[in-house]
């Protein structure tokens, strides 16, 4: 596990090894404090060789050193080393939320598929890292401080009576050897416990998600059920873990009263026949309770160790994953055509054993406009997928005018996309945040340009805040038809070369529809679009229009040609109701 830690933490070696050494003086501080009853009692108020006035003077001493070393150097540098490694222990992990993060978000959308959003949010501000920040503090504030406390007192000891601090010794010996036994005990209780939780997480973050559809159908008492039934499941897993807990808790108390009873019996011996003193041997109960404290924190460690442990494996197994549309090295990288050809030969794809695409040949001339169109499911919106480099082919090649598109990085290919998809994802903030996420240095007359473009302008200048306007979550405070207009205002900020449109239009009424498809003419003039659409009417105007059907290109040519030509266009044509009252004309 240190392996894991110490790339983020050798930055603050300097950092680290100051608070370590202020620890050392909070150790022989503490060391003092538990071992000043001895001190009182066998100098000061037993002894009877001494005059009062020497007697006062010792106390006096004793008093002001104990006073010192508590506040001084317990207090005071306690404080200090706190905020060294307090400091320190937020950079880690920042650091690692930061790269746990930029690793997810560098992912291919595969993985994204594979794995809820509850699911990877939990990593980043659930168990795993709060675990890991536990283990962190524990391990700065606890260790460093209890391992001086207990050997500067173990040291201290050895110097009064040998046989007691060697039971004393033997204690720890046998303390530490129950934590390593608790700590592997912890690790697997925690790992279980864990992959619940995430199960869970994802579960109850799905119905959270499903809101609107819950109020649409009155599904109340089902959703009610089933939050039961992962709630049960976590609550199970809590008390299977607690009752683990305090067996290991047992163990650890057990060792501690056997051993009190054995250093109070050996102690009394020892007093009877004269080889310790009264100061003595209540110091050394007393030290032996004192210790606890320290030893309690030690035990805390190695059981967060087995927790931390298991956290660190699961983001470590997360941190391992491979995007299946890596980045090409630098030596290959190529920039990306801003007026390419696109050329598809022999393209297959497949989720799994389903073929998704089959052996697609195409090719797309720079500023043209087509049509993908098709049943659901014969592969339209992968085949744009792919284009972005969200997914690669198993078989076959894409090129970019003479580039590879692996030899292309994702990001490079993807700015160069406008792409408005057919419920696009409006974030909840303002209007104005929601069209700079796509380019945040955009000035005011840059925003407004494209807003009235994308014919979004007309609805967001009645608005009381304008380009200020609170969007609410997920746009819900926009119609369907103001977001479509939004995401195509935010698709042309960047000043895209290629578009695709997935399904733009779809679900709107005919008001919204025409005023998109002003936008998409207005947007696309000069530039390569590829617009993916079921209602038909809204591709009349397109140069090309390719029709698929299970993974295959079945047809292709103009929308006019399609319409009279015998085949699956033509039965797509005569369902679909925008084309109902003149179909005879084709």
């Amino acid at each position: 596990m240190f392996s894991f830690f110490w790339p983020y933490l050798r930055q603050y070696k300097l950092k680290l090894t100051l608070a370590i050494g202020l620890c050392a003086f909070v150790g022989v501080a503490v060391s003092y404090q538990n071992l000043i009853l001895k001190y009182l009692l066998d100098d000061v108020l037993l002894i009877e060789t001494i005059s009062n006035k020497e007697r006062y003077q010792r106390l006096a001493f004793i008093i002001g050193s104990y006073l010192l070393a508590n506040i001084f150097f317990r207090s005071f540098f306690y404080h200090l080393s706190l905020r060294l490694f307090e400091d320190v222990r937020q950079k880690v992990v920042f650091a690692i939320r930061s790269h746990f993060f930029k690793h997810l978000n560098h992912l291919c959308l595969n993985f994204h598929n594979r794995h809820p959003s509850g699911e990877l949010y939990s990593y980043m501000f659930g168990t795993p890292l709060a675990d890991i920040q536990s283990f962190l503090h524990q391990l700065a504030m606890g260790l460093p401080s209890a391992a001086f406390i207990i050997v500067v007192t173990l040291i201290w000891l050895g110097f009064w009576d040998i046989v007691m601090t060697t039971v004393m010794a033997f204690y720890f010996l046998c303390h530490f050897g129950v934590m390593i036994w608790g700590h592997s005990h912890m690790h697997k209780l925690t790992a279980s416990f864990q992959a619940t939780e995430q199960e869970v997480i994802s579960h109850v973050g799905d119905i959270l998600r499903a809101s609107r559809t819950v109020k649409f159908y009155s599904m109340e008492p089902q959703m009610e059920e089933q939050f039961a039934l992962q709630a049960r499941s976590i609550s199970a897993k809590s008390y299977q873990r607690a009752v683990k807990s305090n067996l290991i808790n047992m163990a650890y108390e057990s060792n501690t009263y056997i051993f009190f009873a054995i250093l109070a019996t050996i102690g009394c011996l020892r007093f009877t026949h004269g080889f310790i003193e009264e100061g003595e041997f209540v110091a050394y109960l007393t030290v032996f309770l004192a210790l606890q404290a320290p030893l309690n924190a030690l035990f805390n460690l190695a059981a967060q160790r087995g927790q931390a442990k298991a956290s660190v494996q699961r983001i470590q197994a997360m941190m391992a994953i491979k995007s299946t549309t890596p980045d090409p090295s630098q030596k290959q990288l190529q920039p990306c055509p801003r007026q390419g050809h696109f050329h598809l030969q022999s393209v297959h794809f497949a989720h799994g054993d389903k073929d998704i695409l089959k052996d697609i040949n195409l090719t797309i001339p720079y500023g043209q406009k087509i049509a993908l169109v098709g049943p659901s499911g014969s592969g339209k919106s992968t085949l744009s997928q792919i284009l972005l480099r969200l997914y690669d082919p198993q078989k076959g090649q894409i090129t970019l005018d003479n580039c590879q598109l692996k030899e292309i990085s994702g990001r490079d290919l993807r700015r160069s996309f406008g792409v408005v998809p057919q419920d696009p994802y409006i974030f909840n903030t303002t209007i104005r945040q929601n069209l700079r996420v796509i380019k945040p240095e955009a000035i005011e007359t840059e925003i407004i340009d494209v807003c009235k473009t994308a014919n979004a302008w007309e609805f967001i200048e009645k608005l009381p805040e304008g380009l200020d306007s609170l969007t609410g979550e997920g746009g819900s405070n926009l119609s369907g038809g103001q977001r479509q207009r939004l995401a195509i205002a935010r698709a042309l900020l960047c000043q895209p070369a290629y578009f695709v449109f997935d399904e733009a239009t779809s679900a709107l009424d005919s008001k919204s529809e025409q005023l998109i498809q002003e936008a998409l003419e207005k947007a696309t003039a000069g530039k390569t679009a590829i617009i993916i659409a079921h209602r038909l009417s809204t591709i009349k105007h397109c140069d090309r229009i390719i029709v698929m059907d299970e993974g295959r290109i079945v047809q292709e040519g103009k929308f006019e040609h399609l319409a009279k030509q015998p085949g699956l266009f033509q039965k797509l044509l005569s369902t679909d109701n925008s084309f109902q009252n003149d179909f005879s004309v084709y």
